[in-house]
């Protein structure tokens, strides 16, 4: 039996936190219906220390931690193992064969513990941008590089991923990308026919307002993106969609206000909702600064909307000609990038991009092809 291992994963208080593991395991157990997932909810709490796992069915246990130190548990890989395999053993269940950790740290790191202690290998995914630069911390690096190199393989979801670990780390374990699982059912292409300078034009951009995403999730930049647009055309009605909520909220909307633009917030969205939306909109924007994936760009692409996106690795495979633009992370280049799409406008076609290598049987084949090499 595999155990999937995580920290990170949605729940009632987080419903999109972590959707795409979600997902990946998923895809996974419709291969290998015997597999577990394991979410480790490591939270704060007034107490010392308390721990209940929960059998929440069809797989998938949640080990509750809550602690008054718990950002030093996190911290603490060898020991979270050791509080995991207690009560596992505990509740009775069998020994994992195999384990899978999401994401090298901490979750990854506490799976090569884990696997130490029941005498099994494991294998990596890797979502994060950061891993690569992770690596070479002070504190955090031995940790990853030793988990990088005892699994039995890493399996970054994108090409540049990849390629960061390999430039970056030594002794590293046989990599092979395997993507995101993006479930694009709800997103159906759209053919649209959308008419040059338009007098009214619906921008949309999708990403999480939390506070730990300030300077990755630069929505700041559109709305002042929006402002130049107010600008240079002041004839035409401008208006940004925001999906997607947080603690940023607040200071956004009153950045949208001193900039006099027109915004509305319609925080988080489910996938019925969100296909509306796009089918609504003339342009998604997507501003980071670092992405693993983006599954928003592909959403988009797959209900025929097309996309301006900065300028980084994640979206150099997708966006072209017929797909968008790539603009520098800046106000004034997302502004040229909207100002030459609104006077030139583009069809994304319907197989503008292999869709069905993002397919949950695809990656699920994947998956079992990478375990049995």
């Amino acid at each position: 039996m595999t155990l999937w291992v995580t920290t990170w994963f949605p729940d009632v208080n987080h419903p999109v936190r972590g959707t795409f593991i979600d997902a990946h395991w998923k895809a996974f157990k419709a291969r290998q219906p015997s597999c577990r997932l394991l979410f480790v909810d490591v939270s704060p709490a007034s107490r010392c220390l308390t721990i209940n796992l929960k059998d929440q069915g069809d797989g998938l246990l949640v080990l509750e931690i809550r602690s008054v130190f718990w950002q030093w548990l996190l911290h603490m890989p060898a020991l979270l193992a050791w509080i995991v395999a207690k009560s596992y053993a505990r509740q009775g269940y069998d020994q994992p064969t195999s384990l899978h950790g999401h994401v090298v740290y901490p979750a990854g790191s506490l799976t090569r513990h884990l696997a130490g202690r029941w005498s099994c290998p494991y294998w990596i995914t890797e979502h994060w941008s950061k891993a690569a630069k992770a690596s070479t911390h002070w504190f955090k690096g031995p940790s990853i590089r030793s988990t990088y190199a005892k699994a039995r393989a890493i399996f970054p979801v994108s090409e540049h991923l990849a390629n960061d670990l390999r430039g970056t780390l030594e002794n590293l374990a046989p990599i092979t990308v395997i993507p995101n699982v993006v479930n694009l059912e709800a997103f159906t292409h759209e053919k649209r026919h959308r008419h040059a300078r338009s007098a009214e034009v619906n921008l949309l951009t999708v990403a999480s307002l939390i506070e730990a995403n300030k300077h990755i999730k630069r929505i700041d930049l559109l709305i002042e993106a929006l402002a130049i647009l107010n600008q240079r055309h002041p004839s035409v009605q401008w208006h940004l969609h925001h999906v997607g909520s947080g603690d940023r909220l607040q200071a956004l909307q009153a950045l949208a206000n001193s900039q006099s633009v027109q915004v509305t917030w319609h925080g988080t969205l489910d996938a019925e909702a969100l296909a509306l939306r796009y089918r609504q909109s003339d342009m998604l924007l997507q501003a980071s600064l670092t992405e693993t994936f983006g599954i928003v760009v592909l959403e988009a692409l797959a209900s025929g909307l097309p996309v301006i996106a900065s300028d980084i690795p994640a979206f150099q495979n997708w966006i072209h000609a017929g797909t968008g633009f790539l603009a520098p992370l800046t106000a004034e280049g997302f502004a040229d990038a909207v100002e030459q799409l609104w006077q030139q406008p583009i069809a994304v076609a319907n197989d503008a991009l292999d869709f069905s290598a993002f397919d949950a049987s695809s990656v699920g084949q994947a998956l079992m092809a990478a375990y049995n090499q």
